[in-house]
C-alpha cells in the first residue's frame, strides 16, 4: 500500500528540498526520501562520519557502517530487535537518498529497493 507522496522546500538557513513516500505491507513499512541539497555542503556535514571509508560501529543490538549503496558512497544501519534499518546514499554530491525500513526481514531488502531506483537518472538531473 502506497501512501500519498509528500514534499517540502526550505529557503533558510540554507535552501534545500525533499520528497518522501511511505509504503506498507502488513506490519512492514518502507520510507523513501530524496533530499536535494542544491550542492550546499552544510547538509552533508552531519553525514561525513558515516561516509568515511572503514567507519563501523557494532553493538549488541545492531551496527552502523560506511558502504556502497546502489554504486554510490553511503552508509547503512541495522537494529536486530525491531528488524529495522536504513540505507543512505549520496548521489552526484548533491542528493541524499534514504530508504528506511521497519519490520523488514534484513538489510538486503532495503538494498534491493535502492537497486530498483534509477540513480543514474537522479545524478543527471540539473
Amino acid at each position: 500500500e502506497k501512501a500519498k507522496p509528500t514534499g517540502e522546500r526550505m529557503t533558510a538557513p540554507f535552501p534545500f528540498s525533499q520528497a518522501e513516500v511511505r509504503y506498507r505491507k502488513d506490519d512492514a513499512r518502507l520510507d523513501i526520501k530524496i533530499v536535494d541539497s542544491g550542492f550546499n555542503q552544510l547538509l552533508f556535514t552531519p553525514y561525513a562520519m558515516f561516509m568515511q571509508a572503514g567507519y563501523e560501529k557494532e553493538t549488541s543490538n545492531g551496527y552502523e557502517k560506511s558502504t556502497t549503496v546502489g554504486g554510490q558512497p553511503g552508509w547503512e544501519k541495522w537494529h536486530i530487535d525491531g528488524k529495522d534499518g536504513e540505507v543512505n546514499a549520496v548521489v552526484a554530491k548533491r542528493y541524499i537518498l534514504s530508504v528506511q525500513g521497519r519490520n523488514v526481514e534484513d538489510i538486503k531488502v532495503l538494498h534491493d529497493v535502492v537497486g530498483k531506483l534509477d540513480l543514474a537518472r537522479l545524478a543527471a538531473m540539473k
